[in-house]
């Protein structure tokens, strides 16, 4: 059930409170929502590796500069001025140029 009930919440981003009724209507176990919760505290510990992995991999992504890869690149690539919004735009391609 712990297993069932990460999935769904996890992968399928259900409510605290449609799983707890998905519980009752399906398996017929009246679960709370607080109950839930304290359910899924229990289970963080056994994805806490996993967990690192990933954090490690997007810290480790944000450090290198993205490339291209065929698709068109920011509108304003080799202009001089840069909007706020052009900046944001690069830091989603890679890294911002300077001023």
């Amino acid at each position: 059930m712990v297993s069932q009930a990460v999935a769904l919440r996890n992968n399928q981003a259900i409510s605290y409170k449609r799983l707890s009724g998905l519980f009752g209507e399906v398996f017929g176990l009246e679960i709370s929502e607080g109950a839930l919760g304290n359910l899924f505290k229990r289970a963080m510990p056994a994805f806490a590796e996993q967990v690192a992995g990933i954090k490690v991999r997007i810290l480790y992504s944000m450090t290198k500069p993205l490339l291209f890869a065929g698709l068109s690149p920011p509108r304003n690539a080799g202009r001089a001025s840069f909007k706020s919004g052009d900046r944001a735009r690069w830091r989603l391609w890679g890294k911002a140029p300077d001023r």
